[in-house]
């Protein structure tokens, strides 16, 4: 079993408090499946560094994640001061993985 706790903020300006609880809840659950995504998946990491004069000139990081999720549940949301959390689990099987 994998359980994650995804978060999302309400953007500042919005029609209605439901609109923003609405966005806000999207937003959480994108980044519980992100977080599932990397635990079941891995992340993927891309550095490049340069120098120039025996100096760091430029660093960046690039990183992503590549999954097909299915199956994942939310338990629990809340919603506080335009801040959205949904717990979400998944139970994985070998035979999950295979597909």
């Amino acid at each position: 079993m994998i359980t994650v706790i995804g978060q999302g903020v309400a953007p500042s300006i919005t029609a209605s408090p439901a609109q923003a609880y609405a966005l806000a809840k999207r937003s959480a659950i994108v980044d519980g499946y992100r977080q599932i995504a990397e635990k079941v998946a891995g992340v993927h990491v891309e550095g490049q560094d340069s120098i120039k004069n025996m100096m760091l000139a430029s660093s960046s990081t690039r990183t992503w994640v590549e999954a097909f999720i299915r199956g994942a549940n939310i338990t629990n949301t809340t919603f506080k001061d335009g801040l959205c959390e949904v717990e979400m689990e998944i139970a994985l099987s070998y035979s999950r993985l295979l597909h």
